[in-house]
C-alpha cells in the first residue's frame, strides 16, 4: 500500500545524497595538487627527529655502554659492529626509499597532468 509519508521519506534521503551534476576538476586544482602531493614529503622530512635512529637502538646502547664501562678491543669491535650495521640499514633505506618516492612522484605527476585531456585518434 502507498503511503504518503514515505514518499516524502525517500525524496528527503533523495535530496540527502543528490551529489548533484558531477564536474570535472580545474586543470589549476589539479596542478596544485601536484605541487602538495611534491612538496609534502620535502617537510615531511624536516620533520623527522634528530638523534639516535631507533633502528636496533637497544643493541647499540649496551655496546656504547659496554665499550664505556670496560674499553677493551672486544667491545670496541661489537660497537664497530653495531654502527657497520646501522651504517648499512640507512644505506639501504636510502636506496630503496629514495626511488620509489621518485617514481610514485613521476606517476602522480603523469597521472595528474594529462587529467581530463582527450586523446585524439587518428
Amino acid at each position: 500500500m502507498f503511503h504518503c509519508r514515505d514518499l516524502h521519506r525517500d525524496l528527503a534521503v533523495d535530496q540527502l545524497f543528490y551529489l548533484g551534476r558531477v564536474r570535472a576538476m580545474k586543470t589549476e586544482n589539479i596542478r596544485l595538487m601536484i605541487i602538495i602531493f611534491v612538496a609534502l614529503p620535502l617537510f615531511v622530512s624536516l620533520l623527522i627527529p634528530a638523534g639516535q635512529p631507533r633502528y636496533r637502538l637497544k643493541e647499540r646502547v649496551q655496546a656504547m655502554q659496554a665499550h664505556t664501562l670496560n674499553p677493551s678491543p672486544s667491545t670496541e669491535a661489537a660497537l664497530h659492529d653495531e654502527f657497520e650495521k646501522l651504517h648499512q640499514h640507512e644505506k639501504t633505506q636510502g636506496i630503496i626509499l629514495i626511488p620509489a618516492l621518485l617514481l610514485i612522484d613521476v606517476m602522480v605527476i603523469y597521472f595528474f597532468w594529462n587529467y581530463g585531456k582527450r586523446k585524439v585518434m587518428a
